[in-house]
Parts: C-alpha cells; sequence; structure tokens
C-alpha cells in the first residue's frame, strides 16, 4: 500500500513531474500554470499561507511520490487528484484513500454553517473516479469545466495596438501587474495590499519565463494590461494564466493584442507547440478558441452540526 504523508515543501516540482507526465493522455485542469500561479499567488494574494501543508497530501511509493491531492489552497471546497500514470489512476483502493482525505480536509463550510461541500472534476476517461465518487454520495453537477484552445496558425498572428499603447520591452515592477490586475477584477482590501508580493513570487516560479510574460503600457508608461503564458518542453501546447486588462481600456483590442503577441512568442521559442489554452468566456471563441473538452463536475454536500445541536443526534457521520 502507498504510505500518505503531509505535503511539504519538498515534493512540489516532484508533483510537478506528474503533472507534466498526465499531459500524455489528458487534458489537466490542474496543468502546469495552475500547480504554479497558485502556488505562487495565493498564500499572499489570499492570506492562506498553511492551507498547503496542512490540508493536502502525498501518496508515495517508496521515495517517489506515486499520487497526490491538491486545492487551489484557499479553502474553497475543490480538489484535484493526481497519479503518475493512467493505471495508477485506475486503483480504486486508492482512489477511495483519496477522495476520503479530500472529502475530511478540503471541503467548505456553507454560510449556513453546517452544509460542507467538495467539488471535484471527473474527465471522461476516468470512470474508476467517478464511480468511487458516486459510491460515495457525490452528485453530477449540471455546470461543466470547459476547456478552450487557440490551434496556432503556421502565420505570425497580425498584433495591432491602439495608437499610444506599447509593449514593454523590459521587465517592469511587479506593482504593475497587481495594479492592472486589481483594476481589471475590480477588488480592494485585503487582497489588493499583498499583490505586489504574489506576483513578485510568481516570476520565481521553476517555469516562469520572462519572455512569456506580456506587458502593455499607455501613453504615459503606465500598465493597462498584461498576459502570462506556461510552458514546457514536456508540454504539448502552452496555458494561459492570468490576463488582465484595465477596465478603462476596455473594448479596445488589447486582451485580443495580448494573446496574439503571447502566442507568437510561444510559436517562435517553442516550434511543437499547437495551440495554447485560454478561458471559457465567450471572449476566447470570438477571437478562434475552440472547445476541446468539457469536464464533469461532482458535488458532495453534508449537513455537520455541532456536536449539542438537537439535529446532530440522528445524524450517520461516517464516510
Amino acid at each position: 500500500m502507498l504510505k500518505f504523508e503531509y505535503y511539504t515543501e519538498k515534493y512540489f516540482y516532484e508533483i510537478e513531474k506528474l503533472i507534466l507526465k498526465s499531459y500524455e493522455y489528458d487534458f489537466p485542469l490542474w496543468g502546469l500554470s495552475r500547480h504554479e500561479f497558485c502556488k505562487a499567488l495565493h498564500p499572499d494574494f489570499k492570506n492562506c499561507h498553511k492551507v498547503w501543508t496542512e490540508s493536502m497530501g502525498v501518496y508515495l511509493d517508496g521515495d517517489n511520490v506515486a499520487a497526490a491531492v491538491l486545492s487551489e489552497g484557499c479553502y474553497e471546497g475543490d480538489a484535484f487528484l493526481l497519479f503518475d500514470s493512467r493505471e495508477r489512476a485506475g486503483d480504486k483502493v486508492l482512489i477511495e484513500r483519496m477522495v476520503k482525505f479530500a472529502v475530511t480536509y478540503l471541503s467548505k463550510v456553507d454560510d449556513n454553517g453546517y452544509t460542507n461541500m467538495l467539488y471535484i472534476n471527473v474527465p471522461d476517461w476516468h470512470a474508476e473516479l467517478k464511480e468511487v465518487l458516486l459510491e460515495l454520495g457525490f452528485e453530477q453537477q449540471d455546470h461543466k469545466e470547459k476547456v478552450n484552445i487557440l490551434h496556432f496558425d503556421k502565420k505570425p498572428y497580425n498584433v495591432n495596438l491602439p495608437e499610444d499603447f506599447y509593449f514593454a520591452e523590459d521587465i517592469v515592477e511587479s506593482f504593475y501587474l497587481s495594479n492592472v490586475h486589481r483594476s481589471s477584477f475590480n477588488y480592494g482590501l485585503p487582497h489588493a495590499e499583498n499583490g505586489s508580493d504574489a506576483f513578485s513570487k510568481m516570476r520565481t516560479m521553476k517555469n516562469y519565463d520572462p519572455k512569456l510574460e506580456v506587458v502593455i503600457l499607455d501613453d504615459e508608461n503606465r500598465p493597462v494590461g498584461f498576459a502570462v503564458g506556461w510552458m514546457s518542453e514536456l508540454m504539448p501546447y502552452a496555458e494561459l494564466e492570468p490576463m488582465a486588462v484595465s477596465w478603462w481600456c476596455r473594448r479596445k483590442g488589447l486582451a485580443t493584442a495580448l494573446i496574439y503577441e503571447l502566442s507568437n512568442r510561444i510559436k517562435s521559442k517553442y516550434p511543437h507547440a499547437y495551440g495554447i489554452i485560454g478561458g471559457n468566456q465567450p471572449f476566447y471563441e470570438a477571437i478562434g478558441f475552440k472547445n476541446v473538452a468539457e469536464v464533469p463536475v461532482y458535488v458532495f454536500k453534508k449537513d455537520i452540526y455541532k456536536s449539542w445541536d438537537s439535529r446532530s443526534k440522528d445524524v450517520d457521520y461516517s464516510l
């Protein structure tokens, strides 16, 4: 039986090997960009510094990581199950151990104060995971996670910036990214205070490539848009995470310019890359992104009352 251990930092890039392997048989929702972006940004950005070490776990085959249970690190009820091979992903005994761990450590509590909820995505190929989830009381949601990709043209994309806007030639201060992100997604404190620290840490990640960070400046040298691409020689396509345009510069074509410029840079450095994964908003479809997968979402819900609550008396709390 594989040995369980709580996550520690020494396992981060060992887990990344599992992720890179998964591109051989899947469009992984927990891909390279999500792995490095969430680990770098969320601790500072959402003030959740201990979630990885206190609520995530690995399963060891000797000294090697064979499987892992991760989340985005914010106690928001999400869980991702990773395996070192497609064959390992078919082990229902292991899957059940992993799902039960996720339910007990990664569920979030609803606003009512007692309903615990956990969401797990199940790709169509993973029949064993679906079977285990249904056996444990999960239910399929109507919502599905869409995977959209822009398949690269052979020729470079035409990149058109409006007058008085230009691409930064050098790496900008990290607070430039933080400012644009804040003005794009419209948030303030407490997240805004630590945004620059979070983006600074993003730039320290192993697969961050400064050449795949595209920043647009206005005529006063202020940041108004940026996009970051993630790519590895072991990936067949690149991933976009994140992209932002300040609200006062919307509807000017900046987002399209960011994606096309980033795509050209990726194509130049990684000729084998056949496309880039982006978001699932209508904008992406409008500029050529195509849907390549729709991943069902399953949810576990259980009411967990305080031990002294009269409603708790007759509840079966076993998993």
